[in-house]
């Protein structure tokens, strides 16, 4: 074999190996890229729980960034506390009713392993004992008593109801607190767990029973409020 023969050999080999370099660089790079992108993937939902009343409403958005196209998601609920009045903006924005008590969760399914077990819970008050209706604004404290037995989000004198954080009246303060209960009184159980009533005014000249509440009848019991 000749020196010329050996030398052209040798630098094909070369070539070759610089080739084969190349390809492992730009895979490597691929890889490194796609890496990076794949965990820049979010997948989640907007609310981790909610607190609310049968009757009352509220939405929940999924928030998909970065997508990858292999990533495949849907929401699972107990279609009997919750009903889905809607589905937009491509099947990621929900609003749903409370048409039970009890608690549930509203689960995120994906295809995608870095995003499992992904819920929402949802607590419904109904006015039982287990369930109470949640008060959390004056709005909610005024309407007890409020509409009639065929609303959907009607609320009962005779029913529980639990206080969930400190509330002020003085948005009522120009027209005046109207007490609970009216004639009837309020026959239900409330449990103000600690928390404040602040700046309640109520016109007693209008109101032969001014507080809170008109009257607490023998089967209904008020508990735990301050008042200030």
């Amino acid at each position: 074999m000749s020196a010329q023969q050996v030398y052209r050999g040798t630098n094909w080999f070369k070539r070759f190996l610089v080739f084969l370099l190349a390809v492992i660089v730009a895979i490597s790079l691929g890889l490194i890229v796609y890496y990076f992108l794949q965990d820049d993937e979010t997948l989640g939902l907007d609310k981790s729980s909610v607190m609310l009343n049968k009757g009352d409403t509220f939405t929940l958005t999924i928030i998909h960034e970065n997508a990858s196209g292999g990533t495949t998601y849907s929401l699972e609920w107990d279609d009997s506390i919750l009903r889905c009045e809607n589905e937009t903006t491509a099947d990621t924005v929900y609003e749903f009713t409370a048409i039970a008590g009890g608690s549930t969760q509203i689960n995120l399914e994906t295809n995608n392993e870095n995003f499992q077990n992904m819920n929402c819970v949802v607590s419904v008050g109904s006015g039982t004992q287990t369930n109470p209706y949640y008060i959390k604004t004056a709005e909610d404290l005024a309407s007890i008593g409020t509409g009639t037995p065929t609303d959907e989000n009607y609320r009962s004198l005779s029913a529980c109801y639990l206080q969930m954080n400190s509330i002020d009246l003085a948005s009522y303060n120009s027209e005046l607190w109207e007490p609970i209960g009216g004639d009837a009184g309020f026959g239900g159980s409330y449990d103000g767990a600690g928390f404040t009533i602040y700046h309640l005014t109520v016109n007693a000249l209008l109101n032969t029973n001014a507080g809170l509440f008109t009257k607490i009848n023998s089967s209904g019991s008020v508990t735990r409020i301050i008042f200030s």
